[in-house]
């Protein structure tokens, strides 16, 4: 297994967490050929065929945040769950371009997480509740189209992204 180690020194809610410190663990996967069976000592990492400074910047992000506790916004904030953070690392491997912007990474109460962007005339958020309850708005602040709020649909969802990438 390999492993790599980080640490951001400004992460926004390290004055209420000191000891917040992130690991991010790199999986492999290793295949006996000769035997025709594969050992898998861990799950292997999402592949990505491009990757961006945004991508990783906001992958750190999203690994930062499961680090939170339960009540990480001094009330009942649930912690954020591993499967929203998986879920937005491989939405985002689908739709980032290499030059998207890395997206403002908000977590959300119930365990959730936001990632929003807002640049170049477009407000875009990507709501994700749990893999099978995500939902996007996006709108074009110049009044140039309509604005749209629906349900994850990635076509769609990836023309904004284009637009935000130009």
């Amino acid at each position: 297994m390999l492993e790599c180690y980080f640490r951001r020194e400004k992460h926004p809610f390290a004055s209420y967490h000191p000891e917040i410190q992130t690991r991010c663990v790199t999986r492999v996967r290793f295949v006996d050929i000769r035997e025709g069976t594969a050992r898998q000592r861990s799950s292997p990492a999402p592949r990505v065929p491009i990757t961006s400074g945004g991508y990783v910047q906001t992958v750190q992000t999203l690994i930062e945040l499961l680090e939170l506790p339960g009540g990480w916004n001094s009330y009942k904030a649930s912690p954020i769950r591993k499967e929203n953070v998986n879920f937005a690392v491989e939405l985002l491997a689908r739709l980032m371009r290499i030059d998207t912007p890395a997206p403002n990474v908000v977590p959300k109460v119930r365990g959730g997480v936001q990632l929003e962007w807002h640049t170049r005339g477009v407000n875009l958020e990507i709501a994700i509740g749990s893999p099978d309850d995500v939902t996007f708005f996006a709108e074009d602040s110049r009044g140039h189209e309509e604005a749209v709020e629906e349900e994850l649909n990635e076509s769609t969802l990836a023309r904004w992204i284009d637009r935000i990438s130009e």
